[in-house]
């Protein structure tokens, strides 16, 4: 906790924390998929979009959605992309593609800016907020407090998400793809303002690689949102490891109980 004046702000992950887009990332990455292999893949089965978003918290970032799709509608079942996905999946899944990864990240990229100019209102619809975690970010915004958003998501994407869903952010303190990691961002906020930092995201993983650096993680305080892309094995750890996990009917008062 910080000193008594010391300086303080917030930082949220943007997918798995504030907006729900697991049935847009799917949509894109199959569309992406298509064009890639124009001539291998048709319509995929029926409910597949449900298990897209199954395997949802092993996606790190959006174009990975190509590979997952072409795995999911070629059959292999949800469990074994869940567990196998980095360490074998999803390479053999860009062979099979017969592209490689700057050519499906260019496809996703195409495929989503192909969505959102054929109908941007469509676009937005397919992602959803999770109604509490954007309600206590808009409490902080409305009192002042510095908040920042670190996201995977391009941010000219999360910036209109952002005002969807009603959250006026400064684009100064929207920090997308193009930002670098995360754990770099919040490293160089904290070099730039100084002070504290309470650091809310939904991939343990990522919080891990924030723990490792003392030089950060001594001054940022780790929540794991339990309502985003994480598994209950991803839960546990984050416990093991010391990490407040919080639900979304908690957010606002773990907020309340650091200082504005």
């Amino acid at each position: 906790m910080p000193r008594e004046g010391e300086a303080y702000f917030y930082a949220f992950d943007f997918d798995g924390v504030l907006c729900d887009s697991a049935r847009e990332t799917g949509t894109a990455g199959l569309a992406a998929l298509k064009s890639l292999t124009p001539d291998r893949h048709t319509e995929p089965p029926d409910g597949w979009l449900d298990n897209f978003a199954t395997v949802r918290p092993v996606l790190e970032t959006g174009w990975e959605s190509v590979p997952i799709a072409h795995l999911l509608v070629t059959g292999v079942p949800p469990a074994e992309v869940l567990r196998d996905l980095h360490t074998t999946l999803k390479a053999r899944a860009l062979a099979e593609i017969g592209h490689d990864e700057a050519a499906v990240k260019a496809a996703f990229r195409s495929a989503r800016d192909g969505m959102i100019q054929a109908d941007c209102e469509l676009w937005l619809g397919l992602h959803g907020f999770y109604k509490a975690a954007v309600e206590a970010v808009q409490h902080l915004v409305r009192e002042g407090v510095p908040v920042f958003i670190i996201t995977t998501k391009a941010k000219d994407f999360a910036e209109r998400l952002l005002h969807t869903c009603g959250l006026d952010i400064p684009p100064e303190r929207v920090f997308g793809l193009s930002s670098g990691p995360k754990p770099q961002v919040l490293a160089r906020l904290l070099t730039e303002r100084g002070g504290r930092c309470l650091f809310v995201e939904d991939r343990v993983q990522t919080l891990i690689t924030v723990q490792k650096d003392e030089a950060v993680s001594s001054r940022v305080d780790l929540v794991l949102a339990d309502w985003g892309y994480n598994t209950h094995e991803d839960r546990q750890l984050a416990q093991d490891r010391g990490v407040c996990v919080c639900s979304q009917s908690s957010l606002g008062g773990v907020l309340r109980n650091h200082p504005t």
